[in-house]
């Protein structure tokens, strides 16, 4: 949050409803006073993210200076990226890309690792981070990924860390439908025929199973593990063949 429109009263509400982490955007040092009171006033970690503009080295050392006194847990100094939204004032301030980059402003991770090299010896009870833009663009993606692929994923399906969908996937005759949906009767699935093939979709975890009774049963079948991207038409990471 930018802090200018957080009251007391909204800081209080946040905090009552469970809010564990706060992070403010510090645009100028007097917002410090929201910190000193969210860190007085609850138990919440709080921290200070800003972008680091070239040429401001003295603003940010002051800053992790009085967040530090004011009992900030964190300060992250992320790369200065341009947007359609900012393009044009950066470039007002005489601010450019930097070669071999599609966003990242020239002078912004020098100035940002040089700030962390200064925190290093002149802070002791505050966390001092810098996020590149490359990174941040890889943490986001996978965030918005995940999100989505929590939404939409079926009763057997598991999500990754990295925000894909893993489901097992079992093809046998057709005319082993009934028995097989019998054996799985309990248990969630779905399905599909193709060219007289039923191609069943189960949990990863449950794959082993399914695949010993078949081979037990002496049902022909081949079986999969699938991952793909989540969205409304599936991508396919990977297929890795399954066998027991």
């Amino acid at each position: 949050t930018i802090g200018k429109q957080l009251s007391r009263e909204l800081i209080k509400n946040l905090y009552s409803v469970g809010l564990d982490e706060i992070r403010f955007h510090v645009v100028e040092l007097k917002l410090l006073k929201k910190v000193e009171y969210t860190v007085k006033c609850t138990n919440m970690d709080v921290g200070i993210e800003v972008p680091v503009i070239p040429g401001n080295m003295g603003f940010y050392k002051k800053l992790i200076t009085e967040a530090e006194k004011r009992g900030a847990k964190f300060v992250n100094l992320n790369e200065l990226e341009i947007s359609e939204g900012n393009y044009k004032n950066l470039l007002e301030r005489g601010l450019k890309l930097r070669k071999g980059t599609i966003a990242s402003v020239e002078g912004s991770e020098e100035d940002a690792l040089k700030i962390l090299e200064w925190a290093s010896k002149n802070t002791s009870n505050i966390n001092v981070h810098y996020c590149s833009a490359l990174y941040k663009d890889i943490v986001q993606t996978r965030v918005r990924l995940r999100r989505k692929a929590l939404n939409i994923a079926k009763p057997y399906e598991k999500v990754t860390q990295e925000g894909t969908v893993l489901k097992g996937e079992i093809r046998v005759n057709i005319e082993f439908k009934n028995e097989l949906f019998k054996f799985l009767e309990n248990l969630p699935f779905d399905y599909e025929t193709v060219n007289g093939k039923l191609i069943m979709f189960v949990s990863v975890s449950f794959l082993n199973n399914i695949a010993k009774y078949l081979k037990n049963k002496r049902i022909p079948y081949e079986a999969f593990i699938v991952e793909e991207y989540p969205g409304r038409e599936r991508i396919i990471r990977n297929i890795t063949p399954y066998h027991v």
